[in-house]
């Protein structure tokens, strides 16, 4: 399922992030590292993100209950998805 507006408000995510109350799997490390950025670098990118970068909200594969926003923004001239934290 698909919706064109944000499941997290993008304000309250960078609020998360300053807080430091964020985790991260490894695959989203990974991800991270094929575009060489490390875990601060993915941070960086996420605090840069605005609402003009938003995309869609979509759920995940593996449970239609849980809602993924998905941002596109270009970091070190590579087009990056990023999906809320």
């Amino acid at each position: 399922m698909e919706k064109r507006t944000p499941h997290c408000p993008l304000a309250k995510v960078k609020a998360l992030l300053a807080e430091g109350k964020v985790r991260t799997t490894f695959t989203a490390l990974a991800g991270g590292a094929a575009l060489g950025l490390d875990f601060a670098g993915m941070l960086a990118v996420v605090h840069a993100l605005s609402m003009a970068d938003f995309y869609k909200s979509m759920t995940t594969h593996a449970d239609h209950r849980v809602w993924q926003d998905v941002y596109r923004t270009v970091v070190k001239a590579s087009r990056v998805l990023s999906g809320c934290i």
